[in-house]
């Protein structure tokens, strides 16, 4: 169709004694068309980074080493802990104590458990309350026979630093709140405890 319109056209400026040199030229140049027409550039995307984890659960422990009226002590507590918050975690815990005397009465072997919560007040310092009850052997009871069970009450705080991708050393100093007759820590003696923990 576009070929006959080109014939009709040169055949009408002919006729008209008009030259037909630039109709001719603008028949044989081929219309371009524009492939992209229509479309949506396409744009790459970047993979998002792993985000980090702001809840998990942790495992550890930690020993004390103690002095006091010539009676030495000490003590290790495993523990294991869930952060169900960013700054918030709670855990159990045991505790397995050996006693030696000065006094000659001998040595005793406590041992006990506990419930926890740890609040992050920065990244390196946070705070701790923890309810203990502790079997004491009866080396440390007034008859001298039998085993009692005390009651703690820590509250306190500590410091803690980075080991490496999923391991921390800490350091903690609590006191009692109980302040029951047979505690040890009566007269506000502090509990110091170091330890380490693993997170998973």
């Amino acid at each position: 169709m576009t070929r006959w319109a080109a014939r009709l056209a040169v055949g009408l400026l002919c006729a008209a004694g008009l030259p037909t040199t630039a109709v001719a030229q603008q028949s044989a140049v081929p219309t371009a068309v524009d492939s992209t027409a229509g479309t949506t550039p396409i744009t790459p995307t970047t993979p998002r980074p792993p985000q980090p984890r702001e809840y998990f659960a942790y495992y550890g422990g930690s020993f004390a080493i103690s002095y006091w009226d010539g009676d030495a002590r000490f003590m290790i507590q495993p523990n294991v802990a869930w952060s169900f918050r960013p700054r918030v975690a709670a855990g159990l815990g045991a505790s397995y104590e050996f006693v030696s005397y000065d006094s000659g009465e001998g040595t005793a072997n406590n041992y006990g458990g506990s419930l926890f919560t740890r609040y992050s007040i920065t990244p390196r310092m946070y705070g701790r309350a923890e309810f203990e009850m502790r079997s004491l052997d009866s080396i440390t009871t007034p008859a001298g026979v039998g085993r009692e069970t005390v009651e703690f009450m820590w509250l306190g705080g500590g410091i803690s630093t980075s080991m490496g991708q999923r391991s921390s050393a800490y350091a903690e100093v609590l006191f009692d709140l109980v302040q029951d007759a047979l505690s040890p820590y009566e007269g506000g003696r502090p509990l110091t405890r170091v330890g380490v923990t693993f997170a998973f």
